[in-house]
């Protein structure tokens, strides 16, 4: 696990460089925050707000305040806590936003987990490991994976790789297969699928996924 100074110094060397937001992600959530919270009391910013953006209003006042030019200095700071709490409305209502918010604005998006494609290759992305996302498996081994939560995992950490290689090519293959897979794997948690029909189907979705990027 990286530590708490490590973090902090890496974010505010990349916000002092970059206008793309930052999007750190890690199954340890909880440090995330802390640490994301610390570096935003401590930034010598005076306009800044932090939110969960748990509503569309509170997307249009995110919108707002990041369309008003800053009045007492040069640059404006968000914190976005959690995003894989985010509803697909929220994501929709933010994503011009991302692609388009004025320079003066320095964001920082926190997730437990990568979200939807369309809006991880708009961020700067920084995992943060922990143990369990270590020991994922390739994707060349799917067929001998005979648990699905197994299975699931190994597909989160492929798709995180082609985000952070910022892969353009893939990516549009990668948002489809990841729908699907989630998809499936939301069936399997609900009892609606065998834990073998889910296996069965993850598996074909990601053959079907290496023929296509192996056609390219």
């Amino acid at each position: 696990m990286i530590n708490k100074k490590k973090l902090k110094d890496r974010l505010q060397s990349f916000l002092d460089s970059s206008g793309l937001p930052a999007f750190v992600y890690g199954s340890e959530v909880g440090f995330i925050n802390e640490v994301c919270k610390e570096l935003f009391d401590e930034f010598n910013i005076a306009e800044k707000i932090q939110l969960d953006l748990s509503s569309i209003s509170e997307v249009r006042d995110l919108i707002g305040f990041l369309n008003a030019t800053p009045i007492y200095g040069k640059q404006k700071l968000v914190l976005l806590n959690d995003a894989q709490k985010w509803s697909n409305g929220v994501k929709s209502a933010l994503l011009k936003s991302l692609e388009e918010h004025p320079s003066y604005n320095k964001i920082i998006i926190t997730s437990s987990s990568i979200l939807d494609l369309t809006i991880m290759s708009r961020c700067y992305k920084i995992h943060i490991s922990s143990d369990l996302l270590s020991k994922t498996c390739n994707i060349d081994e799917v067929s001998r994976i005979e648990d699905p939560n197994v299975l699931f995992a190994c597909m989160k950490d492929y798709l995180e790789k082609i985000i952070l290689c910022n892969n353009f090519n893939l990516l549009a293959y990668a948002e489809d297969l990841w729908d699907k897979v989630n998809e499936t794997y939301s069936w399997f948690r609900k009892g609606e699928i065998s834990s073998q029909n889910c296996i069965q189907i993850m598996s074909n979705l990601i053959l079907d996924h290496l023929n296509q990027i192996n056609s390219l």
